[in-house]
């Protein structure tokens, strides 16, 4: 299964479920204003993905799903892909555990909870996974030859034979990291719908 990287939750859905896309943002700001974090603008139209350093914006669940275990608990808003792959938000604003948001969706035969976590997190977190993923840093920055490498599915390192890290974890890694860049660039939510 293909999941979608989207910067905005209306989006997300087709145009015969927005009302989900509704109910959706009003549970993300009504789970903001407990944390006392300001409510998120979901513009019916909004940047896409793809106008970061990637021109992808969907991956494979399992690859999300893999960086999301290799983060462990201790990264918990990359860990949350590896409890929900299929659906989830990012807002841009910061909090420091994920947050269990009280919209409700179908997905694979169970009704699931949409969980919420931090773009400013999810860019923190991605950064001190990315040595653990074989992926170099200029001065805590992604640099551009480095980003396009990964986005042309090409090895970083002379050598390198897993090619499950090369197309999938890496590249899932930096579809999330540009979409977390231009969710706090421009104050808009991340949406992942599989």
């Amino acid at each position: 299964m293909s999941t979608g990287v989207f910067q905005i939750d209306q989006e997300s859905y087709v145009p015969n479920a927005q009302s989900a896309a509704l109910s959706l943002v009003a549970a993300v700001n009504e789970k903001l204003g407990e944390l006392g974090q300001q409510p998120m603008e979901d513009p019916v139209k909004g940047p896409h993905v793809c106008e970061g350093r990637t021109g992808l914006d969907h991956i494979g669940s399992a690859s999300l799903r893999k960086l999301g275990e290799l983060a462990g608990e201790e990264r918990a808003h990359v860990h949350l892909l590896a409890l929900n792959p299929y659906r989830l938000v990012y807002a841009p604003r910061s909090f420091e555990r994920p947050q269990v948001t009280r919209h409700r969706e179908d997905l694979a035969g169970q009704t699931v909870n949409v969980l919420l976590g931090s773009s400013l997190h999810l860019r923190d977190e991605l950064l001190g996974l990315a040595p653990d993923l074989g992926i170099p840093l200029e001065g805590g920055v992604l640099g551009d030859e480095v980003a396009k490498k990964i986005d042309d599915l090409e090895p970083l390192h002379e050598g390198e034979s897993d090619w499950d890290l090369v197309e999938g974890t890496r590249v899932a890694w930096l579809i999330l990291h540009e979409a977390a860049l231009l969710s706090i660039e421009r104050d808009v939510p991340i949406s992942l719908a599989g």
